[in-house]
């Protein structure tokens, strides 16, 4: 049934006057009469009693009534929530560390679409932090197994050996991995690890393995800070030097001794499954992050 054949019946019961009626919802008197017939006969219930001195709702008619109320307050209630969501939906996401300038060029992308919406951006590096997670959209190099949350594959991500033109133009840029000996390189002591990782390089068979001695950090974010300076070279996983290298401060060298990462996922509640904006969040996450260095992606 029609919205606004119920709410002539509601507006009706409490002008209890045709001409009120249709001159309060702008319509005429004959659609005022229509609307309750058909009512009437839809339902089978008389929900008026007429006669030549007054109109009057029958009992059956006020407990239509109540059933039409309800109905049409969901109604307002609904586009209450679908206003109040447009304007004010709030959005929490969380992110390793090393992937917070990536996400911030998905949501600029984001809000150029959605101007007013609110979003709360919280770094992410704990096994424990990611396991109790409240955010609406959760980043993660590594997969939860049984657990509630949809999680949805965003990309496979990649070792990359990177440095400045800086660096490179004074020291001249490797072309096998055995030359990496005769740089400076950076490394990156992982957590609960005593010493830095060593790099493996691997192509058509050869394996090489370098471990870096000469500058030492315990975050990726310093290394590649380190790195853009024009300190040395470092070993990474491109998601974590890609706005760098996007930007011009860092160039990829050795890309073809490159071998696999980790993968990125991306885990919601399923009740939000529907959302719009996480939907969104979802998709220019994947294009972002599949993106060839040729590409622009904004």
């Amino acid at each position: 049934m029609k919205k606004d054949i119920i709410l002539t019946y509601s507006t009706f019961s409490k002008t209890m006057s045709y001409t009120k009626t249709a001159a309060q919802l702008g319509i005429s008197i004959g659609t005022v009469t229509n609307h309750i017939n058909e009512l009437e006969k839809t339902y089978g219930v008389k929900l008026i009693s007429r006669n030549t001195r007054q109109v009057e709702i029958t009992q059956k008619g006020k407990d239509f009534l109540i059933i039409c109320d309800n109905i049409l307050n969901e109604f307002d209630r609904l586009l209450n929530l679908k206003s109040e969501r447009k304007h004010q939906e709030e959005i929490n996401i969380d992110a390793p560390i090393t992937l917070i300038k990536s996400i911030t060029r998905i949501i600029k992308k984001i809000t150029q679409r959605y101007p007013e919406l609110k979003i709360q951006l919280n770094s992410n590096d704990s096994s424990s932090l990611i396991s109790g997670s409240k955010a609406d959209v959760l980043f993660s190099h590594k997969k939860i197994e049984n657990s509630k949350m949809i999680q949805k594959e965003i990309a496979h991500s990649k070792t990359v050996y990177c440095a400045s033109h800086e660096y490179l133009d004074k020291y001249s840029t490797p072309s096998h991995p055995n030359e990496l000996l005769s740089h400076k390189l950076i490394g990156v002591i992982l957590p609960n690890h005593a010493t830095s990782f060593a790099w493996v390089l691997e192509k058509e068979g050869e394996t090489v393995s370098i471990k870096p001695k000469d500058l030492i950090t315990n975050t990726v974010d310093i290394a590649l800070s380190m790195c853009s300076d024009g300190l040395g070279i470092t070993s990474v996983f491109n998601f974590s030097s890609r706005t760098r290298h996007d930007d011009g401060h860092l160039i990829y060298i050795l890309d073809d001794w490159s071998i696999p990462g980790p993968i990125l996922y991306a885990r919601y509640n399923p009740e939000n499954r529907g959302s719009e904006i996480i939907n969104l969040i979802i998709k220019e996450s994947i294009l972002y992050f599949n993106e060839t260095q040729d590409t622009q992606y904004l």
